[in-house]
């Protein structure tokens, strides 16, 4: 937790001093000479970081179940907690 406190409050400040504009701005991903992401910053932020992290938490969340253990809450407390 030590960690991931760190580096979110490292990442809160560089979202915060980077300019709004920089968002418009193209990104692109090329291996192999074929271009695998290419499209603004904002898009590649939400696509390939935010929606990537929130399928990997539902995959988290399924393998708990397997397990028989309850699933901690995300935006609130969950069903599972009493």
């Amino acid at each position: 937790m030590e960690r991931f406190d760190k580096e979110v409050a490292q990442a809160k400040k560089a979202f915060a001093e980077f300019a709004p504009a920089k968002w418009d701005e193209n990104w692109k991903f090329v291996a192999g000479g074929q271009a695998w992401i290419d499209d603004s910053k904002y898009r590649v932020f939400r696509d390939w970081v935010m929606d990537h992290l929130i399928h990997h938490r539902a995959q988290l969340g399924v393998y708990l179940r397997l397990l028989d253990k309850p699933i901690p809450g995300t935006y609130g407390p969950s069903a599972d907690e009493t």
